[in-house]
């Protein structure tokens, strides 16, 4: 038995017939028939009542008939897929995320838009930050990473800018005298300590070294391994950070989230800063020497587009854990 025999089968029992079949099949009727007989004598019982004017098929052939659907639906499934892991666009896609584009709904988003968009594209999604997440993907147990930037460190790894944090606020210790104010200026914070929580090369720690130079004479700024002691620092009332007034929710426990003020033209205002800096959210994986998309030893879809559908959406991120 053979596939054409269960393409000419279907065929004749869709078109009624074996002449209306075989003009559709561009066969001769006779070479029809034998085919049809091939099949009878492989299945071992007759599927089509056959008369002068018409054809049949017989409760056996309704039988067959609708595993033979199912049996030709598979077959034509599974040759899409084989196209389509040609081309990149079927396999297996593992993406390693990082709590920021989890938390704000990026991820589910990108999840969707492969869904509707590739469907033949099967996702595994895993939770790591900075260097964990740039090692998996060097490692190549994931293909592409959503997050910050890597670092000069991983040349090997391209990326692309996805979204922008925007800092419209600063976070304070609740105990800060400026602490219940509706809004706040830089101006007001211009003898207060920065807090700088994140790498050097970071957006963020660029902003920070920009708004202590601001100020005459320069704001003292406090440096830190990491985000974690940059909140217990300001948590025991030492200094401040900007921060964005979306992720207020998120203000650990001692800490508030005042929202900036001030008018466009003042040259102290956040939003001036604000408008050119802030904290990306980027994809990567291992630079591809020959430019294809085509999957892995492995299976699975390297292709870029599975980055398709992220967007800059405003929604809310918190800044460091991308």
């Amino acid at each position: 038995m053979e596939l054409r025999h269960l393409r000419y089968f279907v065929a004749v029992a869709e078109e009624g017939g074996f002449v209306r079949a075989a003009r559709r099949l561009h066969v001769a009727q006779p070479a029809l028939s034998r085919q049809i007989r091939d099949l009878e004598r492989d299945v071992g019982v007759e599927l089509v009542d056959r008369d002068p004017r018409s054809s049949r098929l017989t409760p056996a052939g309704e039988a067959v008939l609708h595993e033979t659907k199912a049996i030709l639906g598979e077959v034509n499934r599974a040759i899409e897929r084989a196209q389509g892991a040609r081309r990149g666009l079927a396999g297996r896609c593992s993406i390693c995320a990082g709590r920021l584009p989890t938390w704000n709904g990026m991820v589910a988003g990108l999840l969707t838009a492969i869904r509707r968009d590739y469907p033949m594209v099967e996702v595994d999604v895993s939770e790591a930050v900075t260097r964990v997440q740039w090692m998996a993907v060097r490692s190549e147990k994931s293909d592409l990473g959503i997050g910050i930037a890597p670092t000069r460190e991983f040349t090997d790894l391209e990326w692309q800018r996805l979204a922008t944090q925007r800092f419209d606020a600063a976070l304070l210790p609740s105990t800060h005298p400026l602490a219940s104010h509706a809004s706040i200026r830089l101006a007001d914070l211009s003898a207060e300590p920065i807090v700088a929580g994140f790498r050097r090369d970071a957006d963020h720690h660029a902003m920070c070294v920009k708004i202590a130079r601001r100020a005459t004479p320069a704001t003292p700024l406090i440096l830190v391994e990491t985000l974690a002691d940059a909140f217990a620092q300001m948590a025991n009332g030492v200094g401040w950070t900007p921060f964005a007034r979306s992720l207020s929710e998120w203000a650990p426990a001692g800490l508030v989230v005042v929202p900036r003020g001030g008018s466009r033209r003042d040259a102290s205002d956040l939003r001036d800063l604000e408008a050119r800096d802030g904290v990306s959210g980027c994809s990567y994986r291992p630079r591809d020497v020959d430019g294809g998309g085509a999957p892995d030893r492995r299976g699975r879809s390297t292709d870029a587009r599975c980055a398709a559908g992220l967007d800059d959406d405003g929604r809310r991120r918190r800044p460091g854990d991308a």
